[in-house]
C-alpha cells in the first residue's frame, strides 16, 4: 500500500472527505486513514446526536477511556498545550459530578 498510509484498500474511496477535514487530513498524514477515519466518526457526533443518549451511558463510555488512556497521552495532558482543551473538559466533568451529583447525594 502506498506508504502504508491506507490500512484497507477501501479506504481510498474516503480519501477526499478526509482531505476536506483538517483534522483528518492532519490525523492521515501523521499516521494512516484509520486514525483518519476516527476523526471523521467524532466530527459527526454533535450536542444534538448526544441528546437523547443516557448519562449512564455517557459515564460508562467515559470510565472506559480513561482505563485505556495511554501514558504517553496522560503525559500530553499535562505537558502539551494542544490537549488543554482536552484536559479542561476532563476537569469539568470530575468538578460536576463532584460538586453537583455527589455532594448532594453525600450532603455536603
Amino acid at each position: 500500500m502506498v506508504d502504508e498510509k491506507f490500512s484497507r484498500l477501501e479506504d481510498v474511496r474516503r480519501l477526499p472527505q478526509i482531505l476536506n477535514s483538517k483534522r483528518a487530513r492532519q490525523a492521515f498524514l501523521k499516521h494512516d486513514t484509520a486514525a483518519a477515519k476516527k476523526i471523521l466518526e467524532a466530527e459527526d457526533i454533535t450536542p444534538d446526536s448526544l441528546k437523547n443518549v443516557t448519562y449512564e451511558m455517557l459515564a460508562n463510555e467515559l470510565s472506559k477511556r480513561m482505563f485505556d488512556i495511554t501514558h504517553v497521552e496522560v503525559l500530553k495532558l499535562k505537558t502539551d498545550a494542544e490537549y488543554e482543551e482536552k484536559l479542561n473538559a476532563l476537569r469539568k466533568v470530575v468538578e460536576t459530578v463532584q460538586s453537583i451529583v455527589l455532594d448532594e447525594i453525600d450532603g455536603n
